[in-house]
């Protein structure tokens, strides 16, 4: 009679005693063990660099995504939810990924969070510096060069109307509406109606 695979290894396991088959399942458990660690760790490290390289890319989206597949990874873990929040927070706050940027020694995009909160000396520097930066397809970093411009220089127009082309880049309805008001206010005979 000929005997398949896995009928040899209940041919093999009926031999042993049962302290025999104990050992020998937890010999194989302590193996299987030691063998998906080290996996579980190249995962873990390889998701989290997709994670932030999203983040850096600034595709918030995916960067929250990713850093979820991490939850799933290390349900322990408290870092998945700090790196979900520290996303959330960037895609209100870009100028919070300073931080992110040193220590990924991305230093072009540090040059450009220095353009933009550089402490300009007049509104119109300031307002040029970030009609620049959207120029760059940065339009997350103009509107917040353009939010210091106009909270430092509340009453220069053209900073509100510049704000309005940024939000409105940014698909910002209310805010655009907001900043031509602002600007119609300060000048109602110059203010442009639609940006």
């Amino acid at each position: 009679m000929k005997l398949t695979p896995l009928r040899r290894v209940g041919v093999f396991f009926t031999g042993l005693s049962r302290s025999q088959l104990m050992i020998g399942f937890v010999v194989v458990l302590a193996v299987l063990l030691l063998v998906a660690q080290p996996i579980k760790q190249r995962t873990y490290t390889s998701v989290k660099r997709l994670g932030d390289d999203a983040l850096a890319r600034r595709e918030f989206g995916l960067a929250k995504t990713e850093y979820q597949k991490l939850r799933l990874i290390a349900p322990r873990s408290a870092e998945p939810e700090a790196l979900i929040n520290r996303a959330r927070v960037a895609e209100q706050d870009i100028l919070s990924l300073r931080q992110f940027y040193i220590e990924r020694g991305d230093h072009g995009m540090l040059a450009l969070l220095d353009r933009t909160t550089a402490d300009y000396p007049t509104p119109d520097v300031a307002t040029q510096a970030c009609q620049e930066l959207l120029k760059q397809a940065e339009p997350e970093l103009a509107l917040a060069c353009i939010e210091k411009t106009t909270t430092t220089w509340p009453r220069y127009r053209d900073g509100w109307i510049t704000k309005s082309i940024i939000t409105r880049v940014l698909g910002r309805d209310d805010a655009t509406a907001e900043a031509l008001q602002k600007a119609k206010e300060l000048d109602p005979n110059s203010a442009p109606t639609n940006p």
